[in-house]
């Protein structure tokens, strides 16, 4: 059964269009680049919506058998061998904990439900740690694969029952459910297929029109070629004005999806955009676009592992042009060849088979082996069975724990996610000093009454808000001669930026919450000098100081740094910061808490343990003292809590 749809040169443009402006969103070039995926959304809506509609009114009938035979030749031969291939290299330059996370991802998206596994772990797409997962781009496969399962079978079964109608309800409850969804449950709403099936629709449409041959709107009198300009300038003009903040997929998405609609629906072979996009060089790009998609992510996520490319140009030209090698292999060796029809459908089952086994089974033996963590130096090999044995009490993640509440005299442990891991170390020691212990922790949450964290963009609420607040304030105010320490990162609060060392290891592009009151007059440092010296005339206070940032996530750095040894031959060279950097850093955090003084108040230097002369460190011959960029680690913890616990010692 052949298909009637003629090559359409622009819609290899289009798709050219779409993966560049991805692989410039990763590279972070483009802001609005990951709207590349919405493009293909359509693309693929179209494509496969013809192939079915087509073929039942030319026919009669569909032939599942050979639909499907057709999508498993077109993708998944390469996507077994590159998913395989980054397994292995996984294994080979990857810590435990990423290695684990690898393993994941890989079995999730062999049975197409990568996009669920993602949201499970709640890994936000735009996140500065999405770059550590290297198969987070097959997200949107898994999507299109449920697509290709299910809307066949959809669209078969209903083209006689009002198949119009009822798509047309589908895609607006779908589009009314992606911006609801928006707005509460970002990730939910980013990656399942129920706020993309408006997406595919549009494609679909296109696709109904051309095969019924139908006039759809007033716009089939207007030139066509103005159609294209604008549809193109409107495209490309989100790409770039668009950035990650925006709510998506959602309203917003709309104008980058009928514009792909109008450059598809009104097809001319006349008008400038047409042209434009049937370039050659765009056109080759079309063709090598899914081997292109399927590389580039793992290559970027290699190289930010191992920071080959960390503040040099021309190794970044070098990273795009093995992106492109890689690609153009793939495509003839790999995708022409299993496309052919001179190839046994048999043949593929079987290549595909060995493939499937091989992922499969050395992605659950690395699960059961943990990151085999026996493969690394021994600093690294120590963290890792450690992390392995070390579990926080679920009270603590939850951010409210109480222990031995029966005793009169309390600790309070109050602060964000930097106190989460001293919080964890401290439960057995302090319950040895007879105290009770009560710990309360929110993530990027300082003690700052009269004050709510919400998201800049969305004006979202987060945990650390006026309920909280007051249920910890009025807590603290019944009681007296407790010992209360507080601590976070303060730095954060008070500048609203995050961490650059200086030294090439940058932690992201800027806070994307912020601190806000009703009060005009109230600054932060008001707030929490003022709630202070209230809780000072009634308890001890130990305020601790802030912890030295890195900047890199340090087991991650001495990874690479071990293997650039390994590989240059040169010294191993020890994960340090700047000590001048970190008092620049801290100084309006220091300004703050040194200002304050009591005969109730007690300070805790962090510093003075991890920083000497000029250097912070991040850990020793053996230890690590963090578990990211700015966390510690439960060894990290052991130390600032062995002073911590003197202090509360004497203060008993």
């Amino acid at each position: 059964m052949k298909s009637t749809l003629k090559y359409r040169p622009e819609i290899d443009g289009l798709r050219a269009l779409a993966v560049m402006s991805v692989i410039l969103f990763h590279a972070n070039i483009i802001n609005g680049g990951f709207l590349g995926v919405d493009i293909f959304f359509v693309i693929s809506g179209y494509l496969i919506s013809y192939q079915i509609i087509d073929e039942i009114k030319n026919y009669g009938k569909f032939s599942f058998s050979n639909f499907y035979k057709r999508r498993v030749k077109r993708i998944l031969p390469v996507l077994f061998v590159i998913k395989l291939i980054t397994l292995i290299l996984g294994i080979i330059f990857f810590n435990p904990s990423s290695l684990n996370n690898l393993a994941s991802s890989a079995i999730s998206s062999l049975f197409f439900i990568s996009n669920f596994y993602f949201w499970d772990i709640s890994l936000d797409y735009n996140a500065q740690r999405a770059i550590f997962y290297p198969l987070l781009h097959t997200w949107s496969l898994s999507v299109e694969e449920q697509y290709y399962i299910l809307f066949p079978l959809f669209l078969v079964y209903f083209q006689k029952k009002r198949l119009m109608l009822i798509l047309i309800s589908i895609s607006i409850i779908s589009f009314i459910l992606a911006n609801l969804l928006s707005l509460y449950y970002d990730s939910l709403n980013f990656y399942l297929i129920i706020t993309r099936i408006w997406e595919f629709a549009f494609g679909f449409f296109a696709a109904h029109n051309h095969v019924h041959q139908k006039k759809t709107t007033i716009l089939d009198k207007i030139n066509k070629n103005l159609i294209h300009i604008v549809s193109i300038i409107i495209l490309t003009s989100c790409m770039f004005i668009y950035d990650k903040n925006l709510k998506h997929p959602s309203i917003f998405t709309l104008l980058p999806v009928l514009s792909t609609f109008f450059l598809i629906n009104y097809q001319s072979n006349n008008s400038i955009v047409y042209k434009l996009l049937s370039l050659k060089p765009l056109i080759f790009i079309g063709l090598i676009s899914y081997s292109l998609y399927l590389w580039h992510y793992p290559i970027f996520s290699f190289s930010q592992h191992l920071e080959l490319i960390e503040g040099n140009f021309f190794k970044k030209v070098l990273l795009g042009i093995i992106t492109i090698s890689l690609s153009i292999l793939s495509y003839y060796l790999i995708e022409k060849r299993f496309r052919t029809k001179k190839i046994d459908f048999k043949k593929v089952l079987l290549f595909l088979a060995i493939n499937f086994i091989l992922i499969f089974i050395i992605a659950n033996i690395t699960l059961i082996k943990k990151g085999f963590p026996g493969r690394l130096p021994q600093i690294l090999n120590n963290y890792f069975v450690s992390l392995e044995n070390y579990k926080k009490k679920d009270c603590i993640i939850q951010g409210n724990c109480e222990f031995n509440f029966e005793n009169n005299k309390k600790v309070y442990l109050i602060g964000d996610s930097h106190m989460q891991t001293l919080a964890n170390d401290l439960v057995d020691r302090i319950k040895n000093q007879n105290l009770s212990y009560y710990v309360s922790t929110r993530p990027w949450c300082f003690y700052f009454p009269s004050f709510e964290l919400i998201h800049k963009n969305s004006f979202k609420k987060t945990g650390c808000n006026k309920e909280y607040f007051s249920e910890l304030k009025n807590r603290i105010n019944t009681d007296e001669n407790s010992i209360i320490i507080f601590a976070g990162r303060l730095p954060v609060y008070l500048d609203s930026k995050l961490f650059d060392n200086e030294e090439g290891g940058k932690e992201g592009k800027e806070f994307t919450r912020e601190f806000v009151t009703k009060n005009k007059d109230l600054t932060l440092q008001k707030s929490f000098t003022f709630e202070l010296k209230e809780i000072l005339k009634r308890n001890k206070v130990i305020l601790i100081y802030p912890i030295p940032e890195v900047g890199w996530r340090v087991p991650d750095k001495i990874m690479s740094n071990n293997i650039k040894r390994l590989i240059s031959g040169t010294k191993y060279k020890d994960v340090t910061t700047s000590y001048e950097v970190y008092r620049k850093r801290t100084s309006s955090s220091f300004a703050l808490l040194d200002k304050l003084e009591h005969k109730n108040l007690i300070r805790f230097y962090p510093h003075k343990i991890f920083c000497k002369k000029t250097r912070c460190f991040t850990h020793d011959n053996y230890n690590i003292y963090y578990e990211d960029d700015d966390h510690l680690s439960n060894y990290g913890a052991k130390l600032l809590n062995d002073s911590i616990i003197k202090i509360i010692k004497d203060l008993n």
